[in-house]
């Protein structure tokens, strides 16, 4: 008689030549640091995409470890991402972990000061910003300026 036998441990991350922990980091403007923990029955590298976002702690090792990855703050209006490609000594196994970060907030007006005549009269600015605003008049017999809040970009 001749038969198959199911492997549960086929499938258990601890059996397996090469497991990460995460697949994917998410940090803020501020910048962030976390710990990536590697399953590994081989050696293995480390290659990084993103070397101005962040760093890591190694690039290479013999077996399991713990790799610290540490994105640095950014002050770019636009978000970032870079990836971690982690590949067996054998090279038949292959890991990425993705990472993501936020864009800082900003928020820019099209003038610095509106010169008005003595008349009066309806001016318009534009804000750019990536983030919730408040508008508010220091005297409000001088200047009402709506709306008073916003999102975006957008005139008042």
């Amino acid at each position: 008689m001749f038969g198959c036998k199911d492997n549960p441990d086929v499938n258990n991350p601890q059996n397996q030549p090469l497991a990460l922990d995460v697949d994917a980091i998410n940090a803020p403007a501020a910048g962030d640091t976390h710990a990536v923990e590697i399953k590994s029955n081989y050696p293995w590298t480390a290659a990084v995409a993103g070397t101005k976002m962040f760093s890591v702690s190694t690039t290479s090792g013999d077996g399991d470890a713990t790799m610290i990855v540490t994105v640095r703050p950014t002050t770019e209006e636009n978000e970032r991402t870079g990836s971690i490609t982690i590949r067996s000594a054998f090279g038949n196994e292959v890991a990425t972990i993705n990472i993501h970060q936020d864009a800082a907030p900003f928020l820019k007006l099209e003038y610095k000061m509106i010169d008005a005549s003595f008349e009066g009269g309806e001016y318009y600015m534009l804000v750019s910003s990536n983030c919730n605003w408040t508008t508010e008049s220091s005297n409000t017999a001088v200047a009402i300026v709506t709306p008073s809040s916003g999102q975006g970009t957008g005139f008042i």
